[in-house]
This record gives C-alpha cells, structure tokens and sequence, in this order.
C-alpha cells in the first residue's frame, strides 16, 4: 500500500470526525481529485468496517460514528421504532437498519419484530 493511500484514509478519517456521513463530492476533494485513489481508499475502508455505502453512492456513511449515534439515540428515546430513529437523526432506513442489526449482534438492543420496536439492553 503506497503512503498516499493511508495520508489520504488519515484525511478521510480526520473530516469524519463528529460527523455521520460525507459526500463523495466531499471525499473526492479529501483525495485531491483522484476518483481512482478515493476508490482504493474507500475499498480499503469497506474491507474493515470503517465506512457504508449504500445504494445511492453518493453519501458515505462512518460506522463507528453511526453506531454510537444510533445507541444514544435509543438511550435517550426509550423505547422507539426505526423511523423515529431515521426521523431523529436524518438517515435512511437501510442505514438504521443496518446499524440495528450490529448493535443486536453486540447485545446492546433488543428487536421486538413483532411490534417494530427497539429498545436498548
């Protein structure tokens, strides 16, 4: 891996602190213009769960800082649904979704499938 790669995920890394998503817009400048270094870098961060990515590509959402978000979230909502999660923090529900699914892998929430609800552990 050449020391651009890791200057540019430190840059990455820097500009998302206390922020749950960037642009790829935003991202693109990060990499100096450089659509194939961003690419390798966003790969090498997919590739840890640093980073999603979902459909649309054009926002690259931080895990660490999702899933901290979404658990606070819950804390200071009780218990809660999805979408007043997605309302609260302004994301798509397969973002929430997904972040659900790690903090119930980790024992930090519990699904209630049957009624739609969430509730921290």
């Amino acid at each position: 891996m050449s020391s651009e790669l890791f200057k540019t995920i430190d840059r990455i890394q820097d500009a998302f602190q206390g922020q749950l998503m960037l642009s790829r817009a935003q991202l693109t400048a990060l990499a100096d213009g450089d659509t194939d270094l961003l690419g390798r870098c966003l790969d090498f961060m997919l590739d840890r769960d640093a980073i999603l990515v979902i459909a649309d590509g054009d926002t690259i959402y931080h895990h660490g800082n999702l899933v901290t978000a979404v658990y606070e979230k819950i804390r200071e909502l009780g218990r809660t649904t999805p979408t007043a999660i997605n309302d609260s923090l302004g994301v798509p529900s397969s973002v929430t979704c997904e972040i659900l699914g790690w903090l119930e892998r980790d024992g930090r929430i519990q699904l209630e499938n049957d009624t739609n609800h969430v509730s921290a552990t």
